[in-house]
């Protein structure tokens, strides 16, 4: 059934939410006290309290609310008479549609009662093409099918940065509205085997690319404790691949696999804690050519890379390098333009252009889960000996990647013990 949905934009507090003045938060609205409201076409018995946003069912005339979120008429209680549709099918999270009025009132004026929106700064969704939003708890888990693009293969750049060293490059949107792109990284051992980090969608062209460099995947890598949606796919197409990733993951994946098909059942080979961060080995041909590093204190619990070979740091979301230029190359026209000022914000604080002074602040105050832990992963990744770097998000930095580096985590590497 589809349902039609109510939603608010309101300032989070998760680690990779900005301060409201920077970006607001997209997917979480900030708690009012739980209230129970009357649907305009319906007497009070058929409303009653949920733990979602509101959701009004026309055909019912049920109109529920929570205490994530709250929007009424004035002191009556009355619930507001519009929705804002998500198309929310069978759990799913698709395109956005925009605000509609109710079925139940369709005269009425979507309005947010002025307390509210002066309290919790909240406003109306003005944008009716913004993109996955939450449609329920149960839809939660499922959010990768509002994250990727349907037509990966029609919007992918794959190209060797290097002679062992390939890319797949791709739109990616934050919070279904920041546009930060996504990149798989493809590298081939001096044994012949290939390591895939942060894989992407695995189209036949990148299929292709695969084969070309020899066809044996022995290892698939989760990045870090967000990029794995596509692991199982990989898994799936190499079945003798190692997967490696960060604690918790396992854990987190095992949560999601009941309701997002792309999520399997796959079991992780090398898992990164904080325990055994400087112990764990992979295996010895990997061993070879690659220095890696757990970066337990970023909140996103990051695996850096280095491909001694070749000079190259592979990483996802310790460094972003924005305008995400390369990801969006295919892209349809009036998808490179930015989206709103949300995503003009966080493209200016995720540059490394000038002194970087937006995304040193963003690095030191909120990525940091453990700075102190933070600050010696730093400094052990900027005593490796690379030039080039290969983010998940923006584009490769080629020839000047250290440089940058250091530029960028200056003040984590000056930090004192």
């Amino acid at each position: 059934m589809i349902q039609s949905k109510l939603s608010v934009i309101s300032p989070g507090r998760g680690p990779w939410s900005l301060p409201l003045f920077v970006m607001p938060r997209l997917s979480r609205l900030d708690r009012v006290r739980p209230v129970h409201t009357q649907h305009p076409s319906r007497i009070l018995p058929s409303c009653r309290a949920a733990a979602d946003n509101y959701v009004c069912a026309p055909e019912s005339g049920e109109c529920r609310a929570s205490h994530r979120g709250l929007l009424s008429s004035g002191p009556t209680r009355r619930a507001a008479s519009f929705c804002v549709i998500d198309d929310c099918d069978s759990g799913s999270r698709t395109k956005f549609a925009g605000i509609k009025p109710c079925a139940a009132s369709p005269s009425a004026t979507p309005r947010l009662p002025f307390p509210l929106r002066r309290r919790h700064n909240t406003q109306l969704i003005e944008d009716a093409k913004t993109r996955a939003f939450s449609c329920s708890s149960a839809a939660a888990a499922t959010m990768s099918t509002g994250l990727i693009p349907s037509n990966p293969a029609d919007l992918m750049v794959i190209r060797n940065v290097t002679p062992n060293i390939a890319t797949f490059s791709v739109p990616f949107l934050r919070y279904g509205r920041i546009k930060i792109g996504g990149r798989g990284t493809l590298a081939k051992l001096t044994s012949g085997t290939l390591a895939v980090f942060s894989p992407v969608a695995l189209t036949e062209a990148s299929k292709a690319k695969v084969a070309e460099m020899g066809g044996k995947v022995g290892y698939i890598v989760a990045l870090d404790f967000e990029h794995h949606i596509f692991i199982s796919e990989w898994a799936k197409e190499y079945p003798g691949a190692k997967i490696i990733g960060p604690e918790g993951l396992q854990e987190k994946r095992d949560k999601q696999q009941k309701d997002d098909p792309k999520i399997g059942r796959d079991r992780f080979d090398v898992v990164f804690t904080k325990a055994n961060k400087r112990k764990v080995r992979i295996s010895d041909e990997f061993d070879t050519d690659f220095d890696y590093e757990y970066v337990d204190g970023h909140a996103n619990l990051e695996l850096v890379f280095l491909y001694r070979p070749e000079r190259v740091l592979i990483e996802a979301d310790l460094m972003f390098n924005l305008p995400a230029i390369e990801q969006y190359s295919r892209a349809p026209e009036a998808d490179r333009k930015a989206a709103g000022i949300a995503d003009r914000l966080f493209q200016h604080a995720q540059s490394t252009a000038g002194d970087a002074t937006w995304m040193k602040r963003f690095n030191w105050y909120l990525s940091s889960k453990d700075r102190a832990s933070l600050n010696d992963s730093v400094k052990v990744i900027g005593a490796w000996d690379f030039a080039t770097l290969i983010p998940c998000h923006g584009d490769v930095l080629e020839g000047n990647g250290k440089e940058v580096f250091k530029r960028v985590f200056k003040w984590h590497l000056e930090a004192k013990e």
